[in-house]
């Protein structure tokens, strides 16, 4: 695939059926000047849900005990991984 995903329709132009390019499990655009803790935690969540949904639960940080860890410990790191981006380009104080 050379998209993140394609889309099959059927005769009548209705979509039938999507096919995602399984090496990306979450997709997340930032907007520059819209890069508030709001929004970059909002998105962060999104992708410690979608690792954990990748993972099923079984990832390096999965709890058994916790399952709220299975998702918070990806966010962090995508967080971390923002901010320190974000900081290092000057695109916000940090």
């Amino acid at each position: 695939m050379t998209k993140l995903a394609i889309e099959e329709y059927n005769g009548d132009r209705e979509l039938i059926g999507i096919e995602v390019d399984r090496r990306y499990f979450c997709i997340v655009c930032l907007v520059e000047g819209n890069l508030t803790a709001e929004i970059l935690s909002h998105e962060a969540m999104h992708v410690g849900f979608a690792f954990d949904y990748r993972t099923r639960g079984k990832g390096p940080y999965a709890d058994p005990h916790n399952a709220e860890e299975n998702v918070c410990y990806p966010a962090g790191i995508f967080l971390d991984q923002v901010l320190t981006f974000i900081k290092a380009e000057g695109l916000r104080e940090i």
